[in-house]
């Protein structure tokens, strides 16, 4: 994000404009869905592999993870020097 802020930009024009097109409200949820999906796969693996773990709600678990993707990326794009000062950002 912080290489191609581009991109973050047009997907936060998307979200805007998502409102009055059904089309790129769809285009948004099918991406969403994917990368959910995707997300989703990739830690029933590591939840699964555990033997101490129990039964989790991984559904609930990735809405929280992308939530805070969505949350940190609204920071870079208003605050953009946050992504450069690693202590800020706990990379010390």
């Amino acid at each position: 994000m912080t290489e191609d802020s581009a991109l973050f930009t047009v997907f936060l024009e998307g979200l805007a404009a998502s409102r009055d097109s059904q089309l790129i409200r769809d285009e948004l949820h099918r991406e969403y869905e994917s990368f959910h999906s995707s997300m989703k796969s990739c830690l029933s693996h590591f939840i699964h592999t555990d033997p101490h773990s129990e039964d989790k709600d991984i559904d609930s678990l990735v809405t929280v993870i992308l939530g805070i993707i969505d949350g940190i990326g609204v920071q870079f794009s208003v605050m953009p020097d946050l992504a450069k000062d690693e202590k800020k950002l706990g990379c010390h």
